[in-house]
């Protein structure tokens, strides 16, 4: 089984919050292709140092358990939401889990 966990920024910008509309929607998507999704409403923050810029962001996780490979579809998600998002990068990390039975 598989762990995906999405970083969904808070800001897309300067003082321009991710609408709610946008997530609740996300999260829908992700719940119609596989079944479910969790939540981590707490925000996490980030820092990034490229070159002699330093980034801030503050990023909400979503997470999604699945049996199924699905490489093809995080790839199409994560160009999808940056480009709509005007974001640079979208962190997307996935681990092979074991779940205790």
């Amino acid at each position: 089984m598989n762990e995906y966990d999405l970083y969904v920024p808070v800001y897309l910008g300067p003082r321009k919050r991710l609408p709610r509309s946008e997530l609740n929607a996300l999260k829908k998507r992700l719940t119609r292709q596989f079944g479910g999704v969790t939540h981590f409403p707490q925000k996490s923050k980030g820092v990034w140092k490229i070159g002699r810029a330093t980034f801030y962001d503050e990023m909400v996780i979503l997470r999604v358990l699945s049996n199924r490979a699905s490489e093809r579809f995080w790839t199409k998600l994560k160009s999808e939401l940056q480009r709509t998002w005007h974001q640079q990068q979208i962190l997307i990390v996935v681990r092979k889990v074991k779940v205790v039975r």
